[in-house]
């Protein structure tokens, strides 16, 4: 259980994010990016906070 405590933080947020990637096709299709702007940036922040999240935890998993 006490393992359990000490990841459950990073491994909630690399669900959400991986939420964020599920959801951001939708949001593009239903027309609630309607900027490249917002377009680029909720890509980039979906996918690439998805992937630093896990590769950050994975790290953090080899160490500990």
């Amino acid at each position: 259980m006490k393992r359990f405590k000490k990841h459950s933080i990073h491994i909630l947020q690399i669900l959400f994010m991986l939420v964020m990637c599920i959801l951001y096709p939708f949001w593009w299709a239903n027309g609630y990016l309607d900027t490249t702007y917002l377009k680029i940036a909720t890509g980039i922040a979906a996918y690439g906070g998805f992937i630093a999240s896990l590769v950050w935890y994975l790290q953090y998993r080899k160490d500990n």
